[in-house]
């Protein structure tokens, strides 16, 4: 992802604010911080729990962070994939288990 674009405020939140609208999520609130040297997080909190967007510009690299307490198809991951990025790109899905969850 190009670093220029991972410095842009407007530009994150509205990734965000698709990938919820991709994954049918409900936005609470969300903000944005930009830290000292270099990077930046966007995120939004859901009624389902949060999304995270965190960036370091000077390695064009970004890490989304998806919690939810309700199932994303693969069809949805495979949307947020094809939609945002033109790169490599790693998911990793971790599926609550009633054995190991509390809740």
């Amino acid at each position: 992802m190009d670093g220029k674009k991972l410095e842009n405020e407007d530009f994150l939140i509205s990734l965000c604010r698709e990938l919820a609208h991709i994954g049918r999520f409900t936005v609470l609130r969300e903000g944005f911080v930009r830290f000292e040297n270099q990077g930046f997080t966007a995120f939004l909190v859901l009624s389902e729990s949060h999304l995270a967007i965190h960036t370091w510009p000077e390695h064009d690299i970004a890490f989304i962070d998806i919690l939810s307490s309700k199932d994303i198809s693969e069809e949805e991951v495979e949307n947020m994939r094809k939609h945002l990025f033109e790169n490599s790109i790693t998911v990793l899905t971790l599926k609550k288990s009633a054995e190991n969850i509390p809740f």
